[in-house]
């Protein structure tokens, strides 16, 4: 049985999950953009607590790595490296716009031969970009 923590910072909104299998256990998010230091242990812990699950029981942590703000990045693969660190388990680094595009295509159950391009505000006018398909 695979248990992953997961962890998302990379936008506006922090997200942490646990999943057993492919199957989702626990999710917490708060779209406060100021606060993901503050939640995101809080989150943790919760998520847990509502999966009866012990730190102990997690087999790796999956965490978005990007492309979004500089500060709440840090803050998640902060957490997401002193888990591994203390505990030993392995890191698993997803790309924040490839997730988006796995998401909307298993949404929408699009076939394979569709192609999606996210988008995240990069600010100061900009955006983040990424084309997945065939």
């Amino acid at each position: 049985m695979a248990n992953l923590l997961l962890i998302e910072t990379a936008t506006d909104t922090c997200s942490i999950g646990l999943s057993s299998n492919g199957q989702l256990l626990a999710l917490r998010e708060s779209s406060d953009f100021r606060d993901h230091g503050r939640l995101i242990t809080r989150f943790i812990e919760e998520c847990l607590g509502e999966a009866a699950l012990a730190p102990a029981d997690i087999d790796a942590v999956a965490v978005s790595t990007g492309p979004g703000s500089f500060t709440s990045l840090r803050i998640g693969l902060a957490t997401a490296k002193g888990w591994c660190f203390a505990t030993g388990k392995p890191l698993i680094a997803v790309s924040t716009l490839a997730a988006i595009a796995e998401g909307a295509r298993t949404a929408l159950g699009a076939p394979a031969a569709t192609y999606y391009a996210p988008l995240l505000d990069a600010r100061s006018m900009g955006v983040y970009l990424a084309v997945y398909g065939p």
